[in-house]
């Protein structure tokens, strides 16, 4: 069992004690994203899930948390947008620490380097490659940012 999967079942075995409802509903989504990705896979004979799986079903659904809530603020639904909020801290909680923007910076630097000169147009190759190099410590929109400054540097 991964370190993050005990780490939410031990929260969510506390949150159970505490009676904490909030937590709990929480708790009980993600672990419910995580039975789905687990029962996905173990169709394609995987028998449980590893760190990279884990780490993936939890961006994606905080990706989809983060989302949902800009659209409830658009909507007007404050008391929904503080629901997604509150589900969000809980789950940021379990993603490793990421890159600061410096060392995101270095790493593409080291890319541009042995890419040779890159022009606008080779945003999508380097993207690819940046994101090989960084991909489980950094997320996207931050490397998307450095790359963009780095070929655009007068934006």
């Amino acid at each position: 069992m991964s370190k993050i999967i005990a780490a939410i079942n031990s929260d969510y075995d506390s949150a159970l004690r505490d009676r904490d409802d909030r937590r709990l509903g929480a708790l009980r989504l993600l672990r419910a994203a995580l039975k789905n990705k687990e029962i996905a896979l173990r169709t394609n004979g995987a028998s449980e899930l590893g760190e990279a799986e884990v780490l993936a079903v939890l961006k994606s659904e905080i990706k989809k948390t983060k989302e949902a809530a800009e659209l409830f603020r658009q909507g007007g639904r404050l008391d929904l947008v503080e629901n997604e909020e509150y589900q969000l801290r809980i789950w940021e909680k379990y993603l490793p620490a990421g890159l600061a923007v410096e060392e995101i910076e270095q790493a593409v630097k080291e890319i541009l380097a042995a890419f040779g000169p890159a022009q606008p147009a080779d945003f999508g190759k380097i993207m690819g490659l940046a994101m090989k190099k960084l991909a489980p410590r950094a997320d996207g929109e931050s490397v998307q940012a450095v790359v963009k400054k780095f070929l655009n540097p007068s934006v």
